[in-house]
C-alpha cells in the first residue's frame, strides 16, 4: 500500500527520535527535514530538529524550529526552555530570561530553568533574583548539582565564601568527580583564603577536566590560589601552563602580563 505524506512524515520524526537518543544528530537532522518537507506542521519533527541544530551549532536555525512550534504549541514548555538555551549561546540573555519564564510559567517544577534563568539574572547583575532562582531550583530538586555550584557562584559574588562552601559540601557526595564543581570548591575556598585546600581541589579538577578550556582556567586559578599564599616559585609553573596552551586573545595577555610581573620580581 501507498503511505499517505502524513504517515511518510511520522516515520521519518520516530526515526529522526530514535537517532538523537544514539547521539546521531546529522543523520537526525536530515529526518527531521525530510519529514518537515512531507508535513511543515508536524510537532515532534520540529522539536526534533531544534534540538539536533542545537547540538550541532545551528542554534539560530534552532530558535527558528522551536519558534514555529511554539505558534501553535505554547503550552510546550520543554520548547520554551530549550529555545532559551538556544538563545544564551546566542548571547541573547533578554530573550533567554523570558523564554525560561514562560517555561517556568507552564511547568513551574522544572528546577533546571529555574537555576538557568538565575546564571543569567547573575550574569546581569541583578544578585536578589538570582539568589531567589538558585534557591527555588535547590528547594525543587536537592541533588541538583549545576544549581549548587550557581548558588556557590552567588554566595562568592555577594561576598559570603563560607556560605558558598557550604551549598557545595553536599554536591561533593553526588559528584565527586566533576570538574566543573571541583574547581567551584577549589574557588569558594580560594575567596575564603583556605589556600591548601584550595590547590588540593584545583588539582583534583584538573584531573578530571575534558575540555582544554577547563584545563587552562583550573591552571590559571591554580597559580593565583599559589601567588595568594606568597609561593610564587609555585604560581609561575601554573600560570606559564595555562598561558601556554590559552588561544590568543585578552586571556593570554593577561597571563603574559601577570608572568612577567611575577618572574620580574
Amino acid at each position: 500500500a501507498i503511505q499517505s505524506g502524513a504517515s511518510d512524515a511520522a516515520v521519518l520524526s520516530n526515526r529522526c527520535s530514535a537517532l538523537i537518543r544514539t547521539g546521531d544528530y546529522s543523520k537526525a537532522l536530515v529526518d527531521c527535514e525530510d519529514a518537515l518537507k512531507l508535513d511543515p506542521d508536524f510537532s515532534e519533527a520540529l522539536y526534533n530538529s531544534g534540538i539536533a541544530q542545537a547540538v550541532l551549532g545551528q542554534d539560530a536555525e534552532a530558535v527558528e524550529s522551536f519558534s514555529r512550534l511554539l505558534n501553535s504549541r505554547p503550552e510546550r514548555h520543554d520548547c520554551w526552555y530549550n529555545r532559551g538555551i538556544s538563545f544564551v549561546k546566542l548571547g541573547k540573555f533578554d530573550e533567554a530570561i523570558q523564554d525560561y519564564t514562560a517555561s517556568i510559567n507552564y511547568s513551574p517544577l522544572n528546577s533546571d530553568a529555574f537555576n538557568n534563568r538565575g546564571v543569567l539574572y547573575l550574569k546581569k547583575g541583578d544578585l536578589e533574583a538570582a539568589g531567589r532562582d538558585f534557591s527555588k531550583a535547590l528547594e525543587l530538586d536537592p541533588k541538583n548539582v549545576p544549581a549548587r555550584i550557581s548558588l556557590a557562584a552567588y554566595f562568592l559574588k555577594a561576598k559570603h565564601p563560607g556560605s558558598a562552601v557550604e551549598t557545595l559540601e553536599p554536591a561533593l557526595k553526588l559528584a565527586p568527580k566533576d570538574a566543573a564543581l571541583l574547581s567551584a570548591v577549589a574557588d569558594a575556598y580560594l575567596a575564603d583564603n583556605a589556600l591548601d585546600k584550595a590547590v588540593k581541589y584545583y588539582r583534583r579538577a584538573l584531573n578530571r577536566a575534558t575540555t582544554p578550556e577547563q584545563k587552562i582556567s583550573i591552571l590559571a586559578k591554580m597559580g593565583a590560589a599559589y601567588e595568594k599564599s606568597g609561593n610564587q616559585k609555585r604560581a609561575i609553573p601554573q600560570y606559564q601552563k595555562a598561558y601556554d596552551a590559552a588561544p590568543a586573545g585578552e586571556f593570554k595577555e593577561a597571563l603574559n602580563r601577570k608572568l612577567e610581573d611575577l618572574k620580574s620580581k
